[in-house]
């Protein structure tokens, strides 16, 4: 996922979407303890989606707390 898809979506949506990978991790690492993961790559990509999305959200959120405090 591109970052300047994630920088046009509201907190909200970057909160569902951190779930979603959050989920699809567990299910990775699941398989890869069943051994029917063959592609081990998945699990890096998908925790790096969830840290550029979660700086995504955390930057959104330090814009709103700077924004009420005006």
């Amino acid at each position: 996922m591109d970052v300047k898809e994630l920088i046009q979506k509201t907190e909200q949506e970057l909160s569902l979407l951190v779930e979603e990978k959050q989920k699809e991790l567990h299910a990775l690492r699941m398989k890869v303890f069943q051994r029917q993961l063959h592609n081990v790559r998945a699990i890096r990509k998908t925790r790096k989606d969830i840290g550029q999305i979660s700086t995504v959200l955390h930057n959104k959120q330090q814009q709103n707390i700077g924004d009420t405090s005006r």
